[in-house]
């Protein structure tokens, strides 16, 4: 068995691997972004909803 014909199909194998992995990174990269995004805004997203609806009429509170 040649070791040279193993580790040169191996080192192929690898780098067909890696450019595969980097094209599906590049294209999760947006939404992985914008996940994390609305993640750290969900908080917040109560409080600015009221300040927009109260600049086109009466907010309705859940308060009793």
């Amino acid at each position: 068995m040649n070791t040279k014909v193993i580790v040169n199909n191996t080192q192929t194998n690898l780098i067909d691997l890696s450019l595969m992995l980097k094209s599906g990174a590049n294209d999760l990269g947006s939404a992985v972004m914008l996940m994390i995004a609305f993640y750290f805004a969900a908080p917040h997203i109560a409080n600015a909803t009221k300040v927009a609806l109260s600049k086109f009429g009466k907010v309705h509170s859940n308060n009793k």
